[in-house]
């Protein structure tokens, strides 16, 4: 399926807002995750894909080979969702399925935090940066259409396009300019990236990507920066007091006044430089200013 200019569909949105009452309940502690997985399976292919982000936080807090098993268990929910891809129908699966795919691709690291209880040798970041350009590049292949929308399924498909792009000039300094399996750009959890509260307006902190640092083996992990991506200068304003880093994609990022649409560009020049990476020196000359910006906006070097 590609992503159409169409009206969101209100029924369908109010039915996922209904979905996201359940995993509200979970995160605050008024349910148990039995009874929240439970009620989630009869919610759709949303109600799968949050079932799936309840067990990777819950396994972020769990000990032992119970941390294994639920990312096991959260990883087959985001498979499940991943696979019905071609299959969807609608603007607002589309997006789900955009959701599950990042979040199935990202997997290995968080179970090398996880389970492992260290972060992510290079291999592992090499191989999940390739599989990030080559689904944020097929996801934009199907997206033609989201850039002229305005209405909340193109809206949440832009928020989808720039974590990724931030994500991977992040994921590709750590893999070119930083030691192996010291400093980790992955997504953030579910109650992060909604504040601790998934179904109303909350002027919480909630941020999309975390960096993990890891100087040495003997050491925890340690959770060093949170970051929220925005693409809207009005988006950022409640959060501008708190400890967030906030990375404005087309303000912060932009290298010419006449420049749009930049984690598109961000994509595709990803791309570019991994087809062709001897004879593209332009485009990763670009990618190092963009990422410059970017640590400086976050003051990590």
């Amino acid at each position: 399926m590609t992503f159409e200019n169409l009206p969101s569909n209100k029924k369908m949105l109010d039915y996922d807002r209904e979905t996201r009452v359940l995993a509200n309940d979970f995160i605050n502690d008024n349910i148990t995750l039995d009874l929240a997985l439970f009620r989630l399976g009869n919610r759709g292919l949303y109600g799968t894909y949050l079932a799936g982000e309840l067990l990777l936080e819950e396994a972020s807090t769990s000990s032992g080979q119970h941390r294994a098993i639920k990312l096991k268990r959260a990883n087959h929910k985001f498979t499940y969702v991943t696979n019905l891809r071609e299959s969807v129908s609608n603007n607002r699966d589309f997006v789900t399925t955009a959701r599950a795919s990042l979040r199935k691709q990202q997997i290995p690291i968080f179970h090398s935090m996880l389970a492992n209880y260290r972060l992510p040798n290079q291999q592992i970041m090499e191989d999940r940066y390739e599989g990030l350009v080559r689904l944020s590049n097929r996801l934009l292949d199907h997206s033609t259409e989201y850039r002229y929308a305005k209405d909340d399924d193109a809206i949440e498909l832009r928020g989808i396009l720039g974590e990724m792009a931030v994500l991977l000039l992040l994921q590709r300094f750590a893999i070119n300019e930083l030691p192996e399996s010291s400093w980790i750009p992955v997504q953030s959890y579910f109650s992060e990236d909604h504040g601790g509260n998934c179904i109303s307006t909350t002027t919480n902190p909630a941020w999309d990507i975390n960096i993990f640092t890891q100087l040495d083996r003997t050491e925890p992990i340690q959770q060093t920066y949170k970051i929220q991506v925005k693409t809207h200068e009005k988006d950022f304003l409640p959060y501008q007091e708190s400890a967030l880093d906030i990375i404005n994609i087309n303000q912060d990022l932009s290298l010419d006044e006449k420049e749009s649409r930049i984690a598109s560009l961000i994509i595709r020049s990803c791309l570019a430089e991994k087809k062709n990476p001897n004879n593209c020196e332009r485009i990763a000359s670009m990618l190092d200013e963009r990422t410059d910006r970017m640590l400086d906006k976050i003051d990590s070097f």
